[in-house]
């Protein structure tokens, strides 16, 4: 393995004659596979105590001492290293009750999940592979160490791990794991909700989601909406994941579509009224109700929340620029652009009303419009609330006055400057007495 000096030395210092130490897991699958890694696990025979002391120089943390794990951070690597352990009685599918310092590695990698994480290597043994790992690896096939229902009622996040490698790295999960992911799927309901949203976003950026979401679709649809039971809709949105760029987009992605029934897309109940296609419309204040709902319960930071939401706008179709100019006043242009992704993504399938020609439009006159400096919003108007405040408005009355100017000068009733506005807004003003 071509280990990094800093990591290589830590290995070293491990291994004396009196006790061995060995990089496990994640850091020699990713190796074997080819594929870089920030993260390394050694595990040892020696006790977290004599850890401590072997390596007494670094910053250590002891957070995870309790089940022998000392950590450190020699950057901009993340090292955990672990002593030999077995482990029983998992009261809680997730923790175990009895941690059991081992002598042997045989033992400390009978007790990991899957066959691929339960290889190690030193330099003076090279690779010890106990469990056919390295044979998995090759046929790209996930298999528990041991009986698998056993690892998976044990642990239940190993159900979500179990499908984020086959997103991930396209593995096919073998029979019995399979089996014992499906039966006991309802486990992740134990699971803390930062651990399931942890897994959802590196699932769904796999490039292999749309098989996942194909084959486990009744798993994963509680985690993103908890009550109405799998859609086709959802399904056949998750074919689309892997043409949108972000973790947020593709979240949109499966919300929008779970949210609502399999032919209640559309609805700009939200917004003015503008053309529709004739559809059975279903409100997508429902889909960001039921959103807000789902990332809160998942504890979403608020700047996931809030793009999620956003992108879970409907967009209209709009034939003029004027109409993109009013769209996009009310919009910040990212944002914008958010909306617009998500919509090619599914273009030409059931789930879009747009016809090509229509996005192409709307999406070539907002770029030119933004490169050109055209698009108006209040920020961009030559007066601002304090200027009506002078005026004697007050708190609603500015902000509506002022939404109602830049709707006037974008249709071109009213100039963009500052005398204009006054006038018009002293105006306005008048007539509201």
């Amino acid at each position: 393995m071509n280990i990094p000096n800093g990591i290589l030395e830590i290995l070293n210092k491990l291994n004396t004659d009196a006790a061995s130490a060995y990089l496990v897991g994640g850091c020699v699958r990713d190796f074997l596979l080819k594929r870089e890694t920030l993260d390394y696990d050694i595990t040892t025979s020696h006790t977290p105590e004599k850890v401590m002391e072997i390596l007494k120089d670094y910053n250590l943390a002891l957070t995870g001492i309790k089940y022998g794990t000392v950590t450190l951070t020699l950057a901009p690597y993340n090292v955990e290293i672990t002593t030999f352990r077995s482990e029983d009685n998992y009261n809680d599918s997730r923790h175990p009750q009895n941690v059991k310092f081992e002598k042997s590695l045989k033992a400390d990698l009978a007790r990991r999940d899957f066959t691929v994480n339960a290889i190690a290597y030193n330099e003076k043994e090279g690779f010890v592979d106990l469990f056919g790992g390295m044979n998995d690896l090759k046929d790209k096939v996930l298999r528990a160490v041991g009986d698998a229902d056993t690892r998976i009622s044990e642990d239940a996040l190993r159900i979500l791990r179990a499908l984020r490698f086959k997103s991930t790295l396209g593995f096919e999960i073998d029979d019995s794991l399979k089996a014992a992911v499906l039966k006991n799927h309802k486990l992740i309901n134990k699971l803390s909700a930062e651990r399931i949203f942890s897994e959802i976003k590196k699932l769904i950026n796999g490039d292999f989601a749309k098989s996942v979401f194909s084959e486990y679709g009744e798993i994963l649809s509680p985690l993103f909406f908890y009550e109405r039971p799998l859609n086709k809709a959802f399904l056949e949105a998750s074919k689309h994941l892997s043409k949108l760029s972000t973790t947020t987009l593709r979240l949109s992605l499966l919300f929008r579509f779970n949210a609502l029934s399999d032919v209640n897309f559309y609805s700009f109940e939200a917004l003015e009224p503008l053309k529709r296609r004739g559809k059975t419309t279903a409100s997508y204040l429902e889909a960001q109700k039921n959103a807000e709902s789902a990332l809160n319960a998942l504890k979403s930071d608020n700047d996931t929340k809030r793009k999620v939401l956003k992108s879970l706008m409907a967009l209209p179709i709009m034939e003029s620029k004027t109409e993109v100019l009013l769209f996009l006043s009310d919009f910040e242009y990212s944002d914008f652009l958010d909306l617009i992704s998500l919509e090619y993504a599914v273009l030409g399938t059931s789930l879009s009303y747009f016809e090509k020609d229509e996005l192409d439009f709307i999406y070539k006159t907002a770029k030119e419009a933004f490169e050109n400096g055209e698009i108006i919003n209040t920020a961009s108007l030559k007066i601002n609330g304090y200027d009506l405040l002078r005026l004697k408005f007050t708190g609603k009355e500015i902000k509506d006055t002022l939404k109602k100017l830049k709707y006037e000068v974008i249709l071109e009733k009213t100039q963009n400057n500052h005398s204009a506005l006054l006038k018009r807004a002293e105006k306005i003003r008048e007539e509201r007495i």
